[in-house]
């Protein structure tokens, strides 16, 4: 549930996790090629001109590569992209990680899913295991 397409771009906006957010480890992975679909859809959502759309991809490659400006890390993502040389203005990738970073998520619907597997999960049966748990919230 948490899988969504901003969730798993914010991740990869995150400097210390670039590497981790598109790593292949199960069906569940997310590519590159994921990281510009999702972008360019949100610059065409935002009603970037193509220019700066050409751009961003540029600029994401050169992200993902960890070459200058977007080099180094921080455990603050949201300080490392303030903190970046790049000016906002002439830098769509941090513009948009600017964006992405600063909304505040919400976990509404996992809040929901674990509410439903309250009756199910309780005192008297703590003995489920994952798989039985899975199986139980997807009815």
């Amino acid at each position: 549930a948490m899988n969504t397409d901003h969730f798993f771009l914010a991740l990869f906006l995150h400097p210390m996790c670039r590497r981790f957010a598109i790593f292949p480890v199960s069906e569940h992975s997310r590519s590159f090629e994921d990281v510009q679909c999702i972008s360019l859809a949100l610059a065409k959502r935002w009603d970037w001109p193509m220019e700066t759309a050409s751009q961003l991809m540029t600029e994401l490659t050169t992200y993902r590569n960890n070459r200058k400006p977007f080099d180094g890390a921080s455990s603050s993502a949201i300080e490392w992209w303030r903190n970046l040389v790049a000016c906002s203005n002439d830098s769509p990738l941090k513009c948009m990680a600017m964006n992405l970073l600063q909304m505040t998520p919400h976990a509404a619907e996992v809040e929901r899913l674990f509410s439903s597997l309250g009756t199910i999960h309780s005192p008297r049966r703590t003995r489920l295991g994952v798989t039985t748990m899975e199986q139980l919230g997807r009815l």
